[in-house]
């Protein structure tokens, strides 16, 4: 079942928990080689270094299966935008370091917005920032410092502080308020 929009869930024609999962599959590209999943100071033969290996697939997979539908389109959606932006530069799209973040945040702020004659609203850059980064330790195993997107977050703050003081539109702007009848029929 699919999970409808909260308009379906409201009505009651899709569970409010359902979520279609995008199929994905773990491959052994994604995994580590089975000698580097033994701890250090270990010495297991190959049988349970093949156990280890199946181990370390099943749970991968597992946490991908988790994952809900939205999280993984929007992972999806970070990445497309990281390769344009890396194909412009030439760059692969593993060079995720602080100035290529930053560089990034510079260019998402002049790109089209979700409505026409608008830009890219802060928060989308925020979580393509995110994306970015959370894809680059899952799908290309990078040891990423905790703080790699720490500078281009502060870049992206100043450039919203000094929005703050014109009067142009990046979002959809506030979602409509709730009609009390809603409310009290939903909650």
């Amino acid at each position: 079942m699919q999970g409808g929009s909260h308009q379906q869930q409201a009505r009651g024609k899709v569970p409010p928990n359902s979520r279609e999962r995008k199929p994905c599959r773990i491959t052994e590209a994604h995994l580590p080689a089975p000698a580097d999943l033994a701890p250090t100071g270990t010495d297991f033969d190959d049988e349970v270094l093949a156990e280890l290996a199946e181990l370390e697939k099943r749970s991968a997979q597992h946490e991908i299966d988790l994952r809900p539908r939205n999280t993984v389109e929007g992972y999806a959606a970070d990445r497309k935008q990281w390769e344009t932006f890396c194909a412009l530069l030439g760059l692969p799209t593993t060079a995720i370091i602080p100035g290529s973040l930053t560089a990034f945040v510079e260019w998402l702020w002049v790109q089209p917005g979700w409505k026409a004659g608008t830009f890219t609203a802060p928060s989308a850059i925020d979580r393509r920032l995110s994306g970015v980064v959370v894809t680059g330790r899952t799908e290309y195993k990078l040891t990423l410092d905790r703080t790699v997107a720490a500078r281009a977050g502060r870049v992206l703050k100043a450039k919203v502080h000094a929005l703050q003081k014109t009067d142009e539109a990046r979002a959809r702007g506030p979602a409509p308020a709730l009609p009390a009848d809603r409310l009290a029929r939903d909650g």
